[in-house]
């Protein structure tokens, strides 16, 4: 997956900087973008976009957010959640996540590049710094000195590479202001990752059977393959593997150059 990261910026790299003939003719020809709709998660999302001919741009997008961060909405969610366990497990969840995508735009308007319809393909590689509690309801044996592990959390980091295509509209709002909404942008590729976890203490043979029966209730999750998983007295390690859809939307405000 290191590969395909570098393949993706490299290609960025070389949309934004190929020597076409009309780029001289295109008065301003980059914009620099700040999305604002990721800023209500803890993201940071910035975009660049640079004119190749009248009507087609190149464009690179990169967005942040910290690894320690709670599941986005996670208390309006747990609001409509009356389990107490699923309400635990979406409290204590933690998402980073560090995202690059590169896209071609083609304006459909006499306008031209940075204004007006446009359709973009994309490429985008995301990486996920998950945490998650894997619940143990088993009491240890009696008179084994053991407490009582409630659960044992798992940590580790999911990779997706996905292509889409998106379908905006960008405004002029001043000489070198611009608005760009990305209004949708499905996409559909494939991820996988490795979580891992260790407890405190030994696991007992019965709190690891738990576990591995925690980990096989993931299974049954819609578009989610447990690919491998290693119970033992000294922890956990499951592989995931499965198709991966996202849909990119965005409003961005935006500087011309």
């Amino acid at each position: 997956m290191k590969n395909k990261t570098l393949c993706i910026i490299a290609l960025g790299i070389a949309l934004c900087t190929i020597p076409f003939a009309k780029v001289g003719a295109q008065e301003n020809p980059n914009v620099v973008k700040l999305n604002l709709l990721p800023l209500t998660t803890g993201t940071i999302a910035v975009e660049y976009e640079r004119a190749l001919t009248d009507r087609f741009t190149a464009g690179a997008m990169f967005s942040f957010r910290g690894g320690n961060s709670k599941l986005p909405f996670s208390s309006t969610i747990n609001s409509f959640v009356d389990d107490e366990d699923a309400k635990n497990i979406l409290e204590k969840t933690t998402l980073g996540a560090t995202s690059f995508a590169v896209e071609g735009r083609y304006y459909t308007g006499k306008k031209g590049a940075f204004r007006g319809f446009y359709l973009a393909p994309y490429l985008k590689y995301a990486n996920y710094a998950v945490g998650t509690p894997i619940p143990v309801d088993i009491d240890p044996p009696t008179g084994s000195g053991y407490e009582k592990i409630e659960e044992v959390m798992a940590k580790g980091n999911l990779s997706a590479l996905t292509v889409g295509l998106g379908v905006g509209v960008q405004f002029k709002l001043a000489k070198n202001v611009a608005l760009d909404w990305r209004i949708i942008g499905p996409g559909y590729g494939s991820g996988s990752g490795t979580l891992s976890g260790t407890p405190d203490r030994e696991l007992t043979p019965d709190e690891q059977q738990e576990i591995r029966e925690q980990i096989d209730d993931l299974d049954e999750i819609p578009f989610v393959k447990i690919v491998s998983k290693d119970v033992d007295a000294n922890g956990i390690k499951f592989k995931t593997k499965s198709p991966w859809g996202g849909i990119r939307t965005a409003l961005s405000i935006g500087y011309r150059f």
